[in-house]
């Protein structure tokens, strides 16, 4: 009876340690996630304008790869909105954007704009929300020299002119 007591409890530590295991790997694999993802403009579901229809009105973060995020349905429910790996990572989304990311409102609890209006720094915009048309043809992007440019054709009296115009 003892051996038996004695055997049960090694299976529950080689249980406990192939968890803790699993979950320390779980927490690591999203940590890099968590660290290349971003901010990306998203509709939170409280504000609905013309038929219901969800308005954009919070910056959220979200990691490099998954989407998860807390919705409130048009019914006046809260649920979860789950895309790709969110679906895995989901628990420790919803963490990270209640403890470490937290959402960047732009109104106040009064549906009133919110001033200063926030704004995150572009450069911690999500990788995949920076610029949607980079590298597509013929989309081209916007570098210095074509800034400069336009700055060029600008006129005196503040209005643009097209180039080589006399």
């Amino acid at each position: 009876m003892n051996n038996q007591v004695q055997i049960r409890k090694q299976r529950y530590k080689i249980l406990a340690r192939a968890l803790f295991v699993i979950l320390l790997l779980y927490v690591l694999t999203y940590i890099p996630n968590s660290l290349t993802g971003g901010w990306i403009a998203n509709e939170s579901g409280k504000i609905r304008l013309l038929g219901g229809l969800a308005n954009c009105d919070q910056y959220i973060w979200m990691p490099r790869f998954g989407v998860c995020q807390i919705f409130q349905w048009s019914n006046g429910r809260n649920g979860i909105k789950v895309q790709g790996l969110g679906y895995f990572y989901c628990p420790l989304i919803l963490i990270d954007q209640a403890y470490f990311h937290r959402t960047i409102r732009f109104f106040n609890e009064n549906m009133m704009e919110a001033k200063p209006y926030p704004f995150p720094p572009i450069e911690k915009f999500h990788p995949t929300m920076v610029n949607p048309f980079a590298g597509r043809f013929p989309y081209q992007a916007v570098t210095n020299q074509m800034t400069e440019a336009l700055e060029q054709t600008a006129s005196p009296n503040g209005t643009n002119r097209a180039v080589g115009a006399p």
